[in-house]
């Protein structure tokens, strides 16, 4: 759905997921990148926050909180939320990446 533009109803599919697993940190790592896609950021935050703190070792929700600090340009707090995801899958190219380009803009 979401690959074909339909954010609301991708975003209506990944909470009725959350009803179902609501452990999953998967899903609510999920709806953030939907809600981040729509300039919703503040939901974002607060699913990837809810996924770090079911799971403080997933690193594509600790990406989705640098992608929303990048998408504000809080270039320090983008730096800081990158490297725990890349201190969590290490050979990452994109994490490494996203890395190095915060870390110049600084």
């Amino acid at each position: 759905m979401s690959l074909n533009h339909e954010y609301d109803k991708a975003i209506q599919a990944f909470k009725r997921a959350i009803q179902l697993a609501p452990e999953s940190d998967y899903a609510f790592t999920l709806l953030g990148n939907e809600y981040s896609l729509i300039d919703e950021l503040e939901r974002a935050m607060a699913c990837f926050r809810k996924a770090i703190q079911l799971n403080p070792r997933s690193y594509k929700a600790w990406n989705g909180v640098a992608m929303v600090y990048l998408k504000q340009e809080k270039f320090s707090s983008a730096e800081f939320h990158f490297t725990k995801a890349t201190n969590i899958f290490r050979t990452n190219p994109d994490l490494i990446c996203h890395l190095a380009v915060v870390s110049r803009t600084k």
